[in-house]
């Protein structure tokens, strides 16, 4: 039985471990295209159609597609959606971040919006009643305070149907009790610059 020539041995070796950064290069790179990053839009007021803020210190921005039920249920490819009734003062905003690590729900609903200015939660008098509401992982947090600020619109066109604004808020956990879940979220540097429709 002959032996491999040890000389040849080492020629293999140190190709293969010439390939070895390489591959641990590729292998990072692919683990950081996985998930997009996020960082906060700027608050501005054009009709940008933006929207972001941290959560937690996490941002969240509107991103990804969101499709229901199995097996090819209906998809909702817009994700961000803005409703606004100037006459009834209703106004709705509506984001959801999607990726393969993040499923995240925002809301933020006003009743009676008419004019710029700081906005505090009120009792709900409609479907569109004040608050704020973030669910991360199907587990929900919402407004809960009924004289903090949350909202201050700094931009109402309806010629130009734009709506400009920031907010934040201490949002607390819906499902109180439930061991997976925070009993509250911060959210912070919220801001929106959304055109609607009529």
């Amino acid at each position: 039985m002959t032996g491999l020539n040890p000389y040849k041995i080492t020629l293999i070796m140190k190709k293969h471990y010439a390939l070895f950064p390489l591959v641990v290069l590729l292998i990072s790179c692919n683990k950081n295209s996985d998930e997009p990053e996020f960082s906060l839009t700027q608050a501005t007021q054009t009709g940008a159609n933006t929207l972001s803020f941290r959560a937690d210190g996490r941002v969240f921005q509107p991103y990804g597609r969101r499709c229901f039920g199995y097996g090819g249920g209906p998809c909702i490819e817009e994700p961000l959606n803005v409703y606004y009734n100037s006459k009834r003062g209703q106004f709705q905003i509506t984001a959801f971040l999607t990726t393969k690590k993040r499923d995240e729900h925002f809301s933020l609903d006003c009743d009676s919006l008419f004019k710029i200015g700081v906005l505090v939660a009120q009792p709900p008098r409609s479907y569109y009643s004040f608050g704020l509401g973030y669910s991360v992982d199907n587990l929900g947090y919402g407004t809960a305070v009924p004289t903090q600020k949350f909202v201050e619109i700094t931009r109402l066109d309806t010629i130009a149907h734009i709506i400009s604004g920031t907010f934040s808020g201490n949002l607390k956990g819906l499902l109180q009790g439930a061991t997976t879940q925070k009993q509250a979220v911060d959210v912070t540097e919220g801001r929106f610059d959304v055109r609607y429709t009529k």
